[in-house]
């Protein structure tokens, strides 16, 4: 019998649009053929809505907790954060995932990105470089002490 691949539910950190780093990581995990993901970071935007009225933030707000809280493991983009007008989503990002115990993983070199940026390695519970296998047994690794801790 084959094993079958474990499967996760992500959020990747994506501030409410598509960011070539978000879909850089989107495809490397569709690229790894030793798990299964769901994504529940997609990015959506309506036009009609303006996140800057308080009904429109409401919405945003709303409808980013519901993408973040089910998830194993949130993925934290540094490239994203680094964007200082994504700032304001990624931290909401952080504080759901804080809300509702989801553990995050930074993603990237912390030499590269902006000095005032690099406070972000501070939210992640570990820290991986851009590198698929070691995303892989990141995620892996993080997953299996919250489900030993929750035991």
């Amino acid at each position: 019998m084959i094993p079958s691949k474990i499967s996760y539910d992500l959020f990747i950190s994506h501030a409410w649009r598509f960011h070539d780093t978000w879909t850089k990581m989107v495809e490397l995990l569709d690229a790894q053929d030793r798990i299964s993901w769901r994504n529940f970071s997609v990015p959506w935007y309506d036009p009609a809505m303006d996140p800057n009225t308080p009904e429109g933030a409401r919405h945003v707000h709303q409808n980013l907790e519901q993408q973040v809280k089910p998830a194993n493991v949130m993925l934290l983009l540094i490239d994203v954060y680094s964007v200082k007008s994504a700032r304001k989503w990624v931290d909401m990002e952080i504080g759901f995932a804080n809300r509702h115990g989801v553990p995050i993983i930074t993603v990237g070199n912390l030499d590269d990105i902006p000095a005032e940026a690099v406070e972000v390695a501070k939210f992640g519970d570990a820290n991986v470089a851009w590198d698929s296998d070691s995303i892989v047994a990141k995620i892996a690794e993080v997953t299996k002490k919250t489900s030993e801790g929750r035991a």
